[in-house]
């Protein structure tokens, strides 16, 4: 019998349905990747080693031994979570949707406490620059203070009603929140916030990221004009550096410095910038983005140490460097859009998608491998005539041929340049490959 799932998108993760009774009742189970295929917004290390990331669907992880190897942690709560801090390695917070919902934990991120929610609809970044002091900011102008170690907070009068998508304090009393076209500061913990006045070159720009160096500089990361904000005299005045993204369109999400000079962004199509001389000029990596476009890639960066920095996206993807951004890796997650499904029996299957992936199992999806294809086009159909012999079709007429059960791939000339949609056998000799239009169809009888 042949197990034939076609046109299921499978966007993240691969799915597998196991019999566990007699009624044939089917349980799913997580497939890949390991352990989570969830968007990881946030991401906070407290050290080299040990560090946790959060993100879509109240997922947190958490990681002991550098990015080996990573713990999904049950916060509890199914929400989107936006931002995550800890004192220390047992003490944390992380903040997102549901009214604002802030919750922390006491235990590494084992148990975790909502002791917050209902100020805003969705609560942006958290910060603690010390154990007791914390803030906390969102949207409609929403700012929080904690003077207790996050038991309880109250709000703060920010002086407008802009959101907010980013706080950074250097102590209990220096901070920054940045948010739509907007920077504002305070020097006595927030009894007063005092707008910055910055003339944004586009009106529609945000405050994504800030880092609150030391006493005198501060920086900033805007989209819009996607520019480099940074004062060197504490906020008397501002000045804006320019980055020329290889996207006009690209978004950039986060920033992180560790000390002066050396910091990192991520963008919202999977760039990563470093920069070695605090801002003045940026490095591209080009490394984790997809062949084809493919917005929200990669979202939030944590520069741990002068060497040490960690990446999180889509896919549950957490990536690493250890030579200061020269080089990066992926240590968990990753996404890739696959298009179709095609199991020869219960144990071996075949998923493929974009950019030549190939996947296999020959254990009922406990595990994949991915294959050599040999091409980087887009997939968008399998079927197999026997347990050995197996096709592939794609798009720019990409049509794939294996003979010893998908171990290797060769491309076979289909003669047309159109993107091919579905493909079939009748035989080991017969079969058929059908175009976006019904005209494009071509057959085989060898």
């Amino acid at each position: 019998m042949k197990y034939n799932f076609k046109k299921i998108t499978l966007t993240i993760l691969l799915f597998t349905a196991f019999l566990v009774n007699a009624n044939a009742q089917s349980v799913w189970q997580w497939q890949e990747p390991q352990p989570t295929g969830n968007f990881m917004r946030a991401l906070y290390f407290i050290n080299e080693t040990t560090g946790y990331a959060a993100g879509n669907v109240g997922t947190v992880m958490k990681t002991t031994n550098g990015g080996m190897n990573w713990e999904l942690k049950n916060i509890g709560f199914e929400i989107i979570l936006l931002s995550i801090f800890f004192i220390d390695e047992n003490t944390g917070f992380v903040s997102g949707g549901n009214n604002g919902t802030i919750l922390k934990t006491t235990d590494g991120g084992n148990n975790w406490q909502n002791v917050f929610s209902g100020g805003t609809t969705f609560m942006w970044d958290i910060n603690f620059p010390t154990r007791n002091t914390g803030y906390a900011v969102g949207l409609n102008g929403t700012i929080f203070k904690s003077t207790n170690s996050g038991l309880n907070w109250s709000q703060q009068n920010s002086n407008t009603t802009v959101p907010f998508f980013c706080v950074d304090f250097l102590d209990s009393l220096n901070g920054v929140a940045g948010g739509g076209a907007y920077l504002t500061k305070t020097t006595n913990g927030g009894l007063n916030w005092i707008n910055q006045n910055i003339i944004f070159m586009d009106p529609f720009s945000q405050v994504t990221s800030l880092s609150f160096i030391d006493q005198s500089n501060i920086y900033g990361l805007t989209t819009g004009k996607s520019e480099f904000l940074k004062t060197t005299n504490a906020g008397f005045s501002w000045n804006f550096n320019p980055i020329n993204y290889p996207s006009f369109s690209d978004i950039p999400r986060k920033m992180s410095f560790n000390g002066l000079n050396n910091g990192n962004i991520v963008t919202d199509l999977g760039f990563i910038l470093s920069t070695t001389n605090a801002g003045t000029s940026w490095t591209i990596d080009s490394s984790f983005k997809p062949l084809y476009r493919q917005i929200g890639v990669l979202f939030n960066v944590n520069r741990v140490s002068e060497q040490i920095a960690y990446v999180s996206g889509a896919g549950g993807r957490v990536i690493k460097s250890t030579n200061a951004g020269i080089n990066w890796f992926t240590t968990t997650g990753g996404r890739y859009n696959y298009n179709t499904n095609y199991f020869v029996n219960q144990n071996t299957g075949f998923t493929a998608g974009n950019d030549g992936k190939i996947l296999k199992t020959t254990n009922a999806g406990l595990n994949w491998i991915e294959k050599q294809s040999n091409t980087i086009q887009n997939l968008n159909d399998v079927v197999f005539a026997d347990e050995n012999t197996g096709y592939v079709c794609g798009d720019t007429g990409t049509v794939l041929k294996t003979t010893d059960s998908g171990e290797n791939w060769v491309i076979l000339n289909s003669n047309v340049n159109v993107n091919l949609n579905s493909i079939d056998f009748f035989d080991l000799n017969t079969g058929l490959v059908v175009g976006k239009r019904l005209i494009n169809y071509l057959k085989t009888t060898n």
